[in-house]
């Protein structure tokens, strides 16, 4: 069982009719318009759409029809969470024009949720954070999970993230493999695997009974969760998949995000951000 691509992820897992997928990784973009270009999808739902993809240089925008759309924000090696917050205006913009072209939904491909709140309060479309879906769902199949980090800065990150969420009484701990690099990891996929089996086995002898790892760059793009689950033995999240079914299951309801939670700035637009961010 081997690596898989995001365009696969996503054709498997969701029957939305318009969905924006966000990814804020630029070297992860260049993989997936490298390894999958355009083409007919081959389920029988959506053969009637292409997915032509067309780029515009300038702000690595990759746009394509339903049901992908692909967006990198340029991003540099800042410290964890700094680039992030930096990437939010610009996915706040998008996340806005996918609302005005008609999409159902965003689900932000990031597992640290940039920008998921506040893009909230700019639309009235599901945004959806893979993060906390997937703590939600994990919550919903054992008694404590524990996550698993890149980096241990990215493991700091993510605790703040996750008691901002309220889920930290359901965590049993966080820890990092200490492997991510920019680029394609694929030529590192055993050094990945080995490492996140060998992270996975330690937080399971301290108390998790289900793993969620995070950066999609590493599961499940280079390695597969069910690849992990295999030898691990407890579930292990599938934070892409589980982030578009939510997204899925809000807009088969006919729901979004409350009001009273996410105050709706109507009439916003994207002009609007770029402005704001100018000043």
């Amino acid at each position: 069982m081997g690596r898989v691509s995001c365009t696969e992820v996503i054709e498997k897992a969701s029957f939305i009719q318009r969905l924006l997928f966000a990814i804020s990784s630029p070297s992860t973009l260049d993989r997936i318009h490298r390894r999958d270009p355009p083409r007919r999808c081959r389920t029988q739902r959506w053969k009637k759409r292409d997915l032509t993809a067309a780029a515009q240089s300038t702000q690595r925008f990759f746009i394509s029809k339903p049901p992908l759309s692909v967006l990198s924000v340029s991003a540099v090696n800042y410290p964890a969470g700094l680039h992030h917050a930096l990437e939010v205006p610009s996915l706040v913009k998008k996340t806005i024009e996918a609302e005005r072209l008609g999409y159902d939904a965003v689900v932000m491909s990031n597992t640290f949720d940039p920008g998921v709140e506040v893009a909230r309060c700019a639309v009235r479309i599901p945004v959806i954070g893979v993060l906390r879906a997937s703590c939600h769902f994990a919550a919903s199949i054992c008694d404590r999970f524990a996550l698993i980090a890149p980096l241990d800065s990215h493991a700091i990150y993510a605790r703040h993230i996750i008691e901002n969420y309220r889920m930290g009484k359901f965590v049993s701990g966080i820890k990092a493999i200490n492997a991510y690099e920019t680029g394609d990891l694929s030529a590192h996929r055993s050094l990945i695997l080995e490492r996140m089996i060998a992270v996975g086995k330690e937080l399971i002898a301290e108390g998790a009974h289900a793993l969620i790892p995070l950066g999609g760059r590493l599961v499940p793009y280079v390695v597969s969760p069910l690849e992990l689950e295999a030898e691990l033995k407890v579930p292990v999240i599938n934070t892409k998949l589980v982030g578009i079914r939510q997204a899925e299951t809000l807009v088969n309801g006919k729901t979004s995000h409350s009001l009273k939670s996410y105050p709706w700035a109507a009439g916003l637009t994207p002009e609007n951000v770029t402005r704001r961010g100018e000043s």
